[in-house]
């Protein structure tokens, strides 16, 4: 009798113990369902619509030539959506500058949800080829229109190819500022930049906590951004160049807008955006 209870007990734990790792199982199997990366599709298109809240997710992208983007080959993309991504390329392509836009090569889509990361550029090595990257879901809101801050950003992204494209390296230069592009020649626009406002830097400069900089010497920026490192401060400080009056003041802020104005191809980029913004 004893015995026969004993094998009942230990039959009803086993069974108790297997029905909960079924469980179990079945809910991790689920989560991992639900939280796995969208899966790609052989041209490139991500199929899943459905963005977790700050995963950069990419949505499409395009090869681009001359400054054309053949968005018919993307058929895994909506109508809406695909009137979307032509939307606002046709609202980026008159800021560039011909010259840099045929530099773009890609077109990519991405979104990371809402807010967060508006736009990017980057380098395809080792030619000098661009890709373009916007977000989908930041660029265009709910009533159609453009975020405030669209052309803005795009302008500050084209400042880094105007910056950082193979004609601004020289890999034999001596002394010269280097980026993760290359090694900058000593004319090079972004090398005088750092010459002139980065090499001195006060010492009270921390590169892992810039916006604590920033907010004792506001005067040196046109941004809290912009102190993140020279690179995203020239950037900064040409967007500023393209939408702003000329400075007349004398800060380190107002100095380096003026810097802008010492080269006259920079002024004719000012001129042929500030038409669009």
């Amino acid at each position: 009798m004893r015995q026969t209870k004993k094998i009942g007990i230990f039959i009803g734990a086993f069974l108790g113990v297997f029905l909960w790792i079924v469980l179990l199982w079945s809910g991790i199997a689920f989560l991992a369902q639900d939280n796995q990366e969208p899966a790609e599709n052989p041209t490139g298109t991500v199929v899943t619509r459905e963005v977790p809240e700050g995963e950069e997710s990419t949505l499409a992208t395009y090869e681009v030539e001359e400054g054309v983007v053949n968005f018919s080959s993307e058929e895994d993309i909506d109508a809406e959506e695909r009137e979307n991504y032509e939307k606002i390329w046709k609202e980026v392509v008159p800021l560039f500058p011909p010259e840099f836009l045929d530099k773009i090569t890609k077109y990519q889509i991405i979104t990371d949800g809402k807010d967060g990361l508006l736009a990017f550029v980057e380098k395809q090595w080792p030619a000098d080829n661009w890709t373009l990257g916007i977000d989908s879901t930041d660029s265009i809101q709910e009533d159609g229109s453009f975020h405030k801050d669209f052309k803005g950003t795009v302008v500050h992204e084209i400042a880094h190819i105007i910056a950082l494209e193979s004609g601004q390296m020289d890999s034999e230069a001596q002394g010269t500022y280097t980026v993760e592009e290359g090694r900058l020649k000593e004319e090079a626009y972004l090398n005088q930049y750092y010459q002139k406002f980065w090499s001195s830097m006060d010492s009270s400069y921390d590169e892992e906590h810039p916006e604590r900089y920033y907010r004792g010497h506001p005067d040196e920026f046109v941004s809290e951004y912009a102190a993140t490192n020279p690179v995203e401060d020239f950037a900064e400080t040409f967007l500023y160049f393209v939408e702003e009056d000329r400075p007349t003041g004398n800060t380190i802020r107002d100095q380096k807008i003026l810097f802008m104005y010492e080269y006259p191809q920079l002024v004719e980029y000012r001129k042929s955006m500030r038409e669009q913004l």
